[in-house]
């Protein structure tokens, strides 16, 4: 199942992804723009296993409407946001629009805070984030790649999403 991971340019999407496959946080990391990074991950839900192509843009999503071949046959899109980062935020709707307009409506999407660790640093609240992702209809999480926290968990609630829906 193809999941993709959309957001603002730095948000921190690569190093989710890089926990994900078991990596160390990378603080000073050199975004990539040759690219396209999909590893996979297998999660279990229940009786059923599901094996998750995670895609990440690695810098592509500055130039996001020339790539339409990034959103086809997505069954599963992570919308990150930073929660140092206002402009971030702001940018969630339009995500989450363009995620609906290029891979349709049915398509599971959960809305992830990034850099909780950074709370002193923090601009958007968890309970703006929280009500808006309830205005869109779904489910909100916040991690931190430096620290890990709910990374796997942002993973398995995705999963359990897209069981639900299969």
């Amino acid at each position: 199942m193809k999941v993709i991971f959309v957001g603002n340019y730095g948000v921190g999407k690569t190093n989710l992804l890089r926990r994900l496959e078991g990596k160390q946080f990378e603080e000073n990391q050199i975004m990539s723009n040759s690219n396209l990074n999909f590893p996979t991950k297998l999660i279990q839900v229940g009786t059923t296993t599901l094996n998750l192509e995670l895609w990440d843009p690695s810098g592509h999503e500055r130039f996001k409407r020339l790539f339409r071949s990034f959103y086809a046959d997505t069954q599963g899109c992570l919308i990150v946001f930073d929660i140092c980062d206002p402009l971030s935020f702001t940018s969630v709707q339009e995500w989450f629009d363009d995620v609906t307009v290029w891979c349709g409506k049915q398509v599971v999407r959960v809305l992830v805070g990034s850099k909780c660790d950074l709370e002193g640093e923090r601009k958007v609240t968890s309970s703006e984030a929280e009500a808006f992702a309830e205005k869109l209809g779904i489910p909100y999480i916040e991690t931190s790649s430096k620290n890990g926290t709910n990374v796997n968990e942002m993973t398995v609630l995705l999963a359990h999403l897209l069981v639900e829906v299969k």
